[in-house]
């Protein structure tokens, strides 16, 4: 039996072509509904409708009437002022179930609430024949939407540069790093300083280490044994280099016991999913283990920041000798069937889209 799965994206972002490449298949078939200016309005979204265009199993409509079948699922992954609610309510009509993209949760629980109650009224009557919503910042145990609809986490993937390009790909996935090995670098941070409280972050942390005098290696091309941290920060000034190339930033993981992932503009961030595949043991605030949906689990295969204290996160990696790091490498590669592969995050995604 093949399924049909409709989804609903004005602005073909990452999250449309995410779902699609990952469902689409001989027992899933895909319509991406989506407008043709907006779709391609910014360089990131014309990419991504290219690649959208180049799945099989994957149709792409402009216009609701051109859909005559009817959809197992529909998911909404955005509504704004220039989509027509009219065609939207017709797409919803040729759908069994309604699943929505719900996106960011708010700073604090009352704020939450106040933001899915307007996020349904907005949407309604539609919202009202909800059955799944997706959110992917987590949520609280009870919220607005826990009463009227099953919540699930999106989750994320590696960055679709490594899906898309067969030497990156290849290369990322390769397996090929021992558990046992010793790495030339204890811990690194490889990224933009943007927004405001990454900044804040890696400051702290950047000042800490060099108050103590340790010595940072920001040019692995150009690294010596008078240091074992690895750090690489840039920022969107004009004529600023921009981190290091995908096939260096792969060999940095694979060189990293440790890799920082500090929040960015959103609680997720593919760092964390690239570090476990390349065996570097990810750091991140310990509120955000289970939006991942990977059983991230505290000394186990991560290493969880409590209390957002990265400063004592940081003296816990300097404490840790290679057996603990060891141990927690070879419980990382437990996970690959599971969790870690392509394979395993779209079989994943797919369950909970509906599609398999």
């Amino acid at each position: 039996m093949v399924t049909k799965l409709g989804i609903w994206s004005p602005q073909v972002e990452c999250l449309a072509y995410t779902i699609a490449r990952s469902c689409a298949g001989k027992d899933c078939q895909v319509t991406v509904f989506t407008k043709p200016k907006q779709a391609v309005e910014y360089r990131g979204h014309a990419f991504y409708y290219e690649k959208l265009q180049s799945l099989e199993q994957v149709k792409i409509i402009h216009t609701v009437h051109e859909e005559e079948n009817i959809l197992d699922w529909l998911y909404l992954l955005g509504f704004d002022s220039t989509a027509s609610k009219q065609d939207l309510m017709e797409c919803a009509q040729k759908a069994k179930h309604i699943g929505l993209y719900s996106g960011v949760r708010k700073s604090s629980y009352p704020r939450n609430i106040w933001h899915q109650i307007k996020e349904f009224i907005k949407l309604f009557p539609l919202s009202s024949q909800l059955n799944k919503v997706f959110l992917a910042d987590g949520f609280y145990s009870f919220d607005f939407y826990s009463a009227i609809a099953q919540r699930e986490l999106v989750g994320i993937d590696v960055h679709s540069n490594f899906l898309e390009n067969q030497e990156l790909y290849e290369k990322l996935f390769a397996f090929q790093w021992q558990p046992q090995n010793k790495r030339k670098y204890q811990f690194n941070f490889i990224g933009n300083r943007s927004p405001n409280w990454r900044t804040q972050i890696i400051n702290q942390i950047r000042g800490k280490l060099e108050k103590q005098q340790f010595s940072l290696t920001t040019d692995p091309e150009f690294a010596d044994n008078s240091s074992n941290m690895l750090w690489i920060e840039y920022g969107d000034e004009p004529g600023e280099k921009r981190g290091v190339s995908p096939q260096e930033y792969i060999q940095c993981l694979l060189d990293s016991d440790f890799t920082l992932c500090p929040p960015g503009y959103s609680r997720l961030t593919h760092r964390v999913v690239e570090a476990l595949v390349l065996g570097s043991i990810p750091v991140l605030h310990e509120e955000e283990l289970e939006i991942y949906d990977l059983s991230l689990k505290d000394g186990y295969n991560c290493l969880a920041v409590k209390n957002q204290n990265w400063l004592a996160s940081i003296e816990k990696i300097m404490t840790m000798n290679q057996v603990q790091i060891e141990s927690m490498r070879k419980n990382i590669l437990t996970m690959k069937e599971s969790y870690l592969t392509d394979k395993a995050f779209c079989k994943r995604l797919k369950t909970k889209m509906g599609a398999s």
